[in-house]
């Protein structure tokens, strides 16, 4: 009975041989995948190893996905109106004439009345939240005849495009795969794929 074992032909420099064995020795793909040394620029490998890195590469590029124009406009648009959404209300101290430190001379002969609670101002921000649409409907209706927030615009600028990193603000020359979003160095580029890249839901 012959003993036929499943493998693959694998040509390559001395280099590549040497990196490749020692790969093998060091199990650094989880196994032990070369099945003989056959001269020095030929080895025998094991096809299963192969099709294990294939299977790692597609898991790979499946977290690395490339998002295109509309998925990354939609991530845009949820984040501006995220950004809307937060911590807007109007000043409930704004009607106040009088202020506390204000001496009072007049005598008055009524009971000292019982102090209302103040408010919180978690309550304000909750009952005077607007959304920018809102400001904007209010903005016509206030002003319709131009000039108003609709009807401004500036010409376009006669200078190219400046692109700013998303993480420090300085001037930025690289554009992340995955996103687009800009960065100017390789600690900023670390920085937004821990905290901002794909973070967005799409």
């Amino acid at each position: 009975m012959v003993n036929v074992t499943k493998g693959v032909l694998v040509e390559c420099d001395p280099a590549m041989k040497q990196f490749l064995l020692h790969l093998d020795e060091t199990r650094a793909l989880g196994v032990k995948f070369i099945i003989q040394d056959l001269d020095e620029t030929h080895l025998f490998i094991s096809s299963d190893i192969i099709t294990t890195l294939q299977a790692r590469r597609v898991k790979d590029a499946e977290k690395r996905r490339v998002l295109d124009d509309a998925a990354r406009k939609r991530r845009a648009r949820k984040a501006i109106e995220a950004l809307e959404q937060d911590n807007f209300h109007e000043d409930p101290h704004a009607d106040l004439v009088m202020s506390k430190k204000v001496p009072k001379f007049a005598d008055s002969n009524e009971k000292p009345t019982r102090k209302k609670k103040s408010k919180s101002a978690e309550y304000y921000k909750m009952r005077f939240r607007k959304t920018f649409a809102q400001l904007v409907e209010e903005d016509v209706s206030f002003r319709p005849e131009p000039p108003n927030y609709l009807s401004a615009q500036a010409p376009p600028s006669t200078f190219p495009d400046r692109h700013f990193c998303a993480v420090c603000g300085f001037p930025s020359n690289y554009t992340c795969i995955p996103c687009g979003a800009r960065y100017c160095c390789v600690r900023c580029l670390g920085t937004h794929l821990d905290t901002r890249c794909l973070k967005w839901t799409a």
